[in-house]
């Protein structure tokens, strides 16, 4: 079998970039069998490893997000295609194929193909339709179009979690039998740090306070942070704990920081802004809690890194963080700070409380690895190519 994936999304630095790669580098360490046909950004430093004997890496020169979603569509026109002579095309990062093979090449070559290429989307979420007021209207249109069409003429797609698939067949109107579900996952080596040279190390270089309180992702609305914030704000007089935000400036991220200005805590909310992938383990491992109470989720990785990392979590009981974290975390209204602040309380004053989450994240995070994601990925383009023949 001959496998084509799109990782143009990987020179965006976006979970989904951060999805693909991982995807990518674990297929070609598990999988020595089958061919691949790698399309990756011209230009970048990094390959994926390793480098596999049975992977053709096809740089591609993009600019923007939108720029690499258009080359990506383009490298499957008609004529790359045929080229390629793959049996199936991945698209990881949400947007599919503009349209589906057949037509698109009977559009352009006014013939039906004799080769029929199977392809698969991986869609991430819908946040763009559940919470429309978290994007600009341009963002909102082009997902709304890209997504919900490549969605709909894939032959396969992928979903992160049965909350992301419930969504993909209710509001893109996927069939059910085209929808499957493969979990995201964490690297092995994503574990508790606790060398200190390490700790301090970080601590340095992002100045982080003794204790803290963490979360970690893109500040922006869907994220929730101002809630954090307000949460953090109403129980700091009773923790020697501040607030750590990590993380790029996402869209309208404004109020976050004037929600920290504005507060009486200014000074014990530290934005360190995005972490270097090196140095992920070694931040989680030195918060005593991670608080995630996201809006809206596919997955929501960060809650399983820090739950790998030995720290207890406390996120969202909506989308898909409840079936996400299980057992292994406690579940919040985002929409009430002041039950994130009772959350928070409960895992810092009550020490059985404490060590059971955190045995319990240990076994959550054990089951969840990228390795099992690529070997799922896997079994499903070899079920779409067997179905084809």
């Amino acid at each position: 079998m001959r496998i084509g994936i799109d990782a143009l999304s990987v020179g965006n630095r976006s979970g989904s970039g951060f999805y693909t790669r991982k995807l990518v580098e674990n297929l070609l360490d598990i999988d020595r069998r089958n061919e691949y046909v790698i399309l990756w950004p011209k230009g970048l430093d990094e390959l994926p490893p390793p480098r596999a004997a049975n992977a053709k890496i096809i740089p591609v020169r993009s600019f923007n997000p939108v720029s690499r979603s258009v080359r990506g569509r383009l490298a499957f026109s008609p004529a790359s295609a045929g080229q390629l002579r793959v049996n199936v095309f991945h698209f990881p990062a949400s947007v599919g194929p503009f349209l589906g093979p057949l037509e698109a090449m009977a559009i352009v070559v006014g013939a039906m193909p004799q080769r029929r290429v199977r392809t698969v989307v991986t869609v991430h979420d819908l946040s763009f339709v559940r919470h429309p007021e978290c994007f600009g209207l341009f963002r909102r249109q082009y997902y709304r179009a890209a997504i919900g069409h490549g969605a709909r003429v894939a032959d396969t797609v992928i979903a992160d979690s049965m909350s992301a698939r419930a969504d993909l067949i209710e509001i893109a109107g996927v069939p059910p039998e085209r929808v499957c579900v493969v979990p995201l996952g964490v690297d092995p080596d994503l574990r508790p740090v606790r060398d200190e040279h390490a700790l301090e190390s970080v601590r340095e270089k992002y100045a982080l306070p003794d204790r803290y309180l963490l979360f970690v992702g893109t500040i922006e609305p869907r994220k929730n942070v101002v809630r954090i914030i307000e949460s953090f704000a109403s129980i700091a007089d009773r923790i020697p704990h501040d607030l750590v935000i990590a993380g790029r400036k996402g869209w309208k991220y404004d109020d976050v920081f004037r929600s920290a200005h504005r507060s009486h805590v200014e000074s014990r909310v530290h934005f360190a802004g995005r972490i270097a992938e090196e140095d992920i383990a070694a931040l989680y491992s030195q918060a005593e809690v991670f608080v995630w109470p996201s809006l809206y989720e596919g997955f929501g990785l960060p809650v399983v890194e820090a739950m790998a990392c030995g720290v207890p979590v406390v996120t969202s009981n909506r989308s898909s963080l409840p079936e996400v974290v299980g057992n292994a975390a406690l579940l919040v209204d985002p929409l009430c700070s002041e039950e994130i602040a009772q959350a928070i309380m409960r895992v810092i004053d009550d020490a059985p409380l404490r060590g059971e989450l955190i045995a319990k994240g240990f076994v959550r995070a054990s089951e969840l690895t990228w390795r099992r994601t690529a070997s799922s990925t896997l079994l499903v383009y070899e079920q779409l190519c067997g179905a084809a023949r």
